[in-house]
């Protein structure tokens, strides 16, 4: 029903985590799109998603064109996500959580911002993962027939897009550097 009535591609919800303990915590989902963030981030929890039968097909078909690129990520709801975002379709962020987020000793990453997450995460980060894996979901992007024109932008690293960049998002600017060196090499 939310497809429909908010006329979008693809949707996906805040969620309640919850420990062994007792302890819950909401996830919220910022309804807020920004430009470009799925090149950083997720959708949130991805067994929230929710897509259109088209947007599966395109999406399947955009994987199965790009399988190497596809297989060097790790979060298949991230790529979706970018996937979706960068072919300008319509995603829907509900605020209001559709499920509970049960967190255990074996989830992969668990909740961000609950302390096994960040144990989990930040070697990760320091070890270049998630750069890596942000360059990852560019490659993937830049192989679109028709990316979006903010990611086109950044695809090519276009003068404008560099100064827009290194005025407003420094630690943005400069991963997609170092990203782009990395595609060269």
């Amino acid at each position: 029903d939310m497809l429909r009535t908010s006329q979008c591609d693809a949707y996906s919800s805040s969620v309640i985590a919850k420990w062994p303990n007792g302890t819950s915590i909401l996830l919220h989902q910022n309804p807020n799109v920004r430009p470009l963030d799925y090149f950083f981030e997720g959708a949130g929890q991805g067994c929230t998603f929710v897509i259109t039968k088209s947007t599966f097909q395109s999406v399947k078909a955009h994987i199965d064109r790009n399988r190497a690129e596809a297989q060097q990520l790790f979060f298949h709801d991230w790529m979706i996500y970018a996937i979706c975002r960068a072919s300008e379709l319509r995603w829907f962020f509900d605020a209001q959580p559709s499920m509970i987020y049960r967190q255990h000793g074996l989830n992969e990453i668990g909740a961000k911002g609950s302390l096994s997450s960040i144990r989990r995460r930040l070697p990760l980060i320091r070890q270049g993962w998630y750069r890596t894996q942000v360059l990852g979901v560019i490659a993937l992007c830049s192989t679109l027939p028709t990316p979006e024109p903010a990611a086109a932008s950044i695809l090519r690293l276009e003068p404008n897009a560099r100064a827009f960049l290194k005025q407003k998002v420094p630690l943005m600017w400069t991963t997609l550097t170092q990203s782009r060196r990395s595609l060269k090499e």
